[in-house]
Order: C-alpha cells, then structure tokens, then sequence
C-alpha cells in the first residue's frame, strides 16, 4: 500500500470551511477501509488541527492494545505542549472517536472511560482484581446479532462486550478458587 502523508500546518485557527475539509479528507481515509491502527501503520497522518494531531499521536504513541484515560493522554499532551487545555483534551477525543480514529472504551466497572487506536473488531477482558484492560480477540457472531434484533425488535448499531474475572497474572498469585474448581 502507497504511503501518503498529508498535514495541516496553521498558525491561525482553522476557519469553518478548513474544519470541514479536514473532516472530509479524514472520512475519506476511513472509507478507503483504513482505521486508525492501520493509518498509524501505514504512516498516513489524518489531516488534523495541531491540537487534535498531538492526541491521536499520544494515543498512537500508546500502541496497540493499550488503553490511556483522559487524564494519561492529558498528562502526556501537556508534557509535549504546556499550553493545551483539559477541555481540549476532552474535546479532542471526542472528535477523534467521532471521526473514528481512536475508539472510547467505556468499561463497566471503571472509574472513567479509556481510549485506544481504533482497530479491527475485538471485546475487552477487564480484571476484577488489578484493574488492567486487555484486548480479546473476538467478535459477536452475526447471527447472534440477527436472533437479538429478531427477537426483541432491536436495530443493533454497534456492540461493546466486555468480559470480567481474574487476569493471568493476578490468577497465579491469587487464593480464590477459580470458577473451574466451583463446578
């Protein structure tokens, strides 16, 4: 695949039109097939305002299958750039999950929502114990889907599955019987 880089540089805010273009040309890679781990990959920049820029890259920056909160990616943004404001933080993620470049992950169980660089289809393993955020490689099966919508009338637009229990890690080191030893 070609590499293509396309920036944005302004010293003055970008006006309402520019705004829309930006928009565009992003929607554009998206539609192309690319979401933002691949753009990352694939070394396409989507054209963003200075500011949103900074926090899709410290997003990035986290790699695959992390997931920073709020306050990390804040922390890291105002470390690179004193000046950037929370609201600009919260505003910025959320245009860059709008614009389908970083995916909100809103855990149950969790203090606060994380973000992560949007990727193919996948649910989260949340350990009940340390906390920790993994990515499980799995989708909802389609007919599963088409069975729910059939049965209770739904339109399902999107799916969030987030599995609970203990982690590795926090399984080896724990006394508690698991659920195997239960049955």
């Amino acid at each position: 695949m070609a590499c293509v880089r396309t920036t944005i540089t302004t010293k003055e805010p970008l006006s309402k039109g520019e705004r829309q273009a930006v928009c565009e040309k992003t929607a554009m890679f998206l539609r192309m097939g690319y979401n933002g781990e691949e753009m990352n990959r694939a070394r396409i920049q989507p054209p963003l305002p200075k500011n949103y820029r900074l926090l899709w890259e410290v997003v990035t920056k986290s790699g695959p299958g992390a997931h920073v909160t709020t306050g990390e990616v804040f922390l890291e943004a105002r470390r690179l750039r004193p000046s950037i404001g929370l609201s600009t933080v919260y505003r910025g993620l959320a245009r860059l999950t709008r614009l389908g470049l970083v995916n909100e992950v809103a855990v149950p169980g969790c203090d606060s929502v994380a973000y992560e660089v949007a990727a193919a289809p996948h649910a989260h393993f949340l350990c009940r114990l340390c906390g920790r955020i993994d990515d499980v490689p799995y989708v909802l099966p389609r007919d599963v889907i088409d069975r729910l919508e059939t049965l209770g009338g739904y339109l399902v637009e999107g799916d969030n599955l987030t599995l609970t229990g203990r982690c590795s890690s926090c399984r080896a080191n724990s006394t508690e019987p698991s659920s195997a030893s239960l049955a």
